[in-house]
C-alpha cells in the first residue's frame, strides 16, 4: 500500500485532506471505509486540522499515515494558533482574516473569500459589524450564519450615524445601497409623516432594499 503512495507522492501536490476527492483517495490507496468515516465527520461541519486528527477520524494504519503525512497541507493559522473549528472555536477578527481562513468555512471557495476581502478592503474599508456581510455579492444567509460562528469584528470601522429626523438627501446617498432617487423618497416620506421617520416607514417605501435594512441602520439613529 505504501509503495503505491510513494510512487505517486511526487505527482500529487500537497492538499487539504478535508477536501479529498474519491479519485485522490483511490490513487493514494486510502480504504473506502476510511473515506466514509471522514465524510461522516465532515457532514457535521467538523474540520480536521492535523495528520493525527485525520488518523483518529479515518482509523487508517500508522504505516499509511506516515506515507500520507508529507502530502497533507493545512492552513498555517490552524497550526500556529491551535484553532479547531469544530470544538470551542477561537473566533478570528474578520478584519484580519485571510483567504485560506475564510475558505475553511462550509460554502466558501476562493472566489467567495476574495469577494469578502475585496468588499472589506476595497469597498467599505473594514467591517463595522458582521451584518455587513449581507452586502457581499453571492453570500447565502446560511454561509453568513457559518461565518458568524468563527469570525467577529474585533477592530470595527468607525461609523458616525446620521439622525434620521434631520438627515439630508446628500448625506443619505453616502449610505450603502441608497441612491439619489431613494434618498429623495425617504425625505419625502419623512415630510408626509410630519417629520417622523422609523424603520417601519422605511420598509414601506417602494424599492427600498429590505434585505439591506440592517446595514443601512448602521448609518442612522432615530432618537429626537
Amino acid at each position: 500500500m505504501t509503495a503505491t503512495v510513494g510512487l505517486v507522492e511526487n505527482e500529487i501536490q500537497p492538499f487539504n485532506p478535508n477536501f479529498i476527492s474519491d479519485y485522490k483517495a483511490y490513487v493514494l490507496n486510502i480504504p473506502p471505509e476510511a473515506i466514509d468515516r471522514l465524510r461522516k465527520f465532515r457532514a457535521d461541519d467538523k474540520w480536521i486540522n492535523s495528520a493525527a486528527e485525520f488518523q483518529s477520524v479515518t482509523l487508517i494504519s500508522d504505516e499509511l499515515l506516515m506515507a500520507l503525512t508529507p502530502l497533507f497541507s493545512f492552513p498555517e493559522w490552524t497550526q500556529n494558533r491551535g484553532i479547531q473549528l469544530y470544538s470551542d472555536p477561537v473566533k478570528i477578527d474578520i478584519n484580519e482574516a485571510t483567504v485560506s481562513q475564510l475558505e475553511l468555512i462550509k460554502g466558501i471557495g476562493k472566489v467567495s473569500a476574495l469577494r469578502i476581502l475585496q468588499y472589506r478592503d476595497g469597498t467599505i474599508g473594514g467591517f463595522a459589524d458582521m451584518v455587513e456581510l449581507n452586502g457581499v455579492y453571492g453570500l447565502p444567509p446560511e454561509v453568513i450564519t457559518e461565518l458568524k460562528k468563527y469570525f467577529y469584528v474585533g477592530k470595527p470601522r468607525v461609523i458616525e450615524p446620521f439622525n434620521a429626523l434631520t438627515v439630508e438627501a446628500d448625506q443619505l446617498v453616502t449610505i450603502p445601497f441608497i441612491d439619489y432617487e431613494l434618498a429623495h423618497e425617504i425625505i419625502e416620506q419623512r415630510a408626509l409623516h410630519r417629520g417622523e421617520l422609523t424603520k417601519d416607514i422605511l420598509l414601506k417605501i417602494k424599492n427600498f432594499p429590505v434585505d439591506k435594512l440592517d446595514i443601512i441602520l448602521l448609518y442612522l439613529y432615530f432618537s429626537k
